[in-house]
């Protein structure tokens, strides 16, 4: 899907794009922002991914994803069912990607490779040979700022990626706490 611009439908050739995957449910101000500096950063425009299944959370249905992507009209929005991150990277090779702290620290999480340290380093090999990098910002989760420089990484990770300073970008809004404000 391709959010009413026009890009042509999926067509194999998804390299050298900017691509910022999420669950959206809302897409906010938050997520808006970190497109415009990612731009800047990547000289680009975003693409958006959203994913219709997720290794955490259930899959999403026709309705809950057509209310989604409806939030993303003027924009370039690719619906995949790459769960993971590695699956975005061989959907979208050599990309690079927008990722909030939240997804830097499960790309390191062996719970994500069936618990496999040896998984979990082939997977960060594919993504660094794979990718063209990660642009990746700072959040806060439990009332503190997570600056994601701060985690222990593999080197050859850290080494493809930019971090957006705090400085750079900090919004304490979060799509979770958007809901839980409307219950």
């Amino acid at each position: 899907m391709n959010g009413g611009t026009s890009t042509p439908p999926f067509s194999g050739q998804t390299n050298n794009r900017l691509i910022f995957s999420g669950s959206f449910a809302p897409l906010h101000e938050g997520h808006l922002a970190m497109a415009a500096i990612a731009e800047e950063i990547a000289e680009r425009r975003v693409e958006w991914e959203l994913s219709v299944t997720n290794v955490d959370k259930p899959m999403l249905d026709y309705i809950e994803v057509a209310q989604r992507a409806e939030q993303f009209k003027g924009k370039t929005l690719w619906l995949s069912r790459a769960a993971t991150f590695i699956e975005k990277v061989h959907v979208f090779p050599e990309s690079t990607f927008v990722l909030g702290a939240d997804t830097y620290v499960r790309i390191i999480d062996p719970k994500y490779y069936y618990g496999s340290q040896k998984r979990l380093n082939d997977a960060v090999q594919t993504i660094c040979r794979q990718s063209r990098g990660l642009i990746v910002f700072g959040r806060v989760q439990d009332q503190e700022f997570q600056n994601p420089i701060t985690f222990d990484v593999p080197p050859a990770l850290r080494e493809i990626t930019y971090f957006v300073s705090e400085q750079e970008f900090r919004m304490d809004v979060s799509s979770s706490g958007i809901r839980a404000n409307k219950m």
